[in-house]
């Protein structure tokens, strides 16, 4: 597509069900058409187990890197035993995702992807269609 962006989202653990999405861009007209057309793409088709697994095994990766010291383990832990009542619980996330299926998938979106709240920081005026904003 020749943009050059650099999109990241992140998991909320032990707060509300809300999620971020980041996009850093010259084009961000052509960035928000981009995850609008991903998230019509998980509304209506449900991803293969293949995908689930891409993405599982690459979170886990990025959640090892972050828990490489003593103190991110410890501080995820008591976060844990904190919001759950059982620290064990940090852990038992990789497994419930592995139980993850694509019409699970399909469904939350159909019900999630909802009622966003979108925030632009630098030129405005590289906007030119203010619509893609509005959901």
């Amino acid at each position: 597509r020749n943009l050059t962006y650099a999109a990241s989202s992140e998991l909320i653990t032990g707060k509300l069900c809300f999620g971020i999405v980041n996009v850093t861009t010259e084009f961000p007209d052509s960035s928000m058409a981009i995850i609008r057309e991903q998230m019509q793409v998980l509304m209506n088709r449900a991803p293969s187990q293949t995908e689930i697994n891409y993405h599982i095994n690459l979170w886990i990766t990025q959640v090892g890197q972050r828990q490489e010291t003593n103190i991110s383990q410890a501080e995820t832990m008591g976060r844990e035993q904190l919001v759950s009542g059982w620290w064990r619980n940090a852990y038992l996330i990789i497994d419930r995702l592995r139980e993850l299926s694509g019409t699970d998938i399909q469904r939350c979106a159909q019900r999630y992807f909802r009622n966003f709240n979108f925030a632009v920081l630098g030129d405005t005026t590289r906007i030119r269609d203010k619509a893609c904003f509005v959901w």
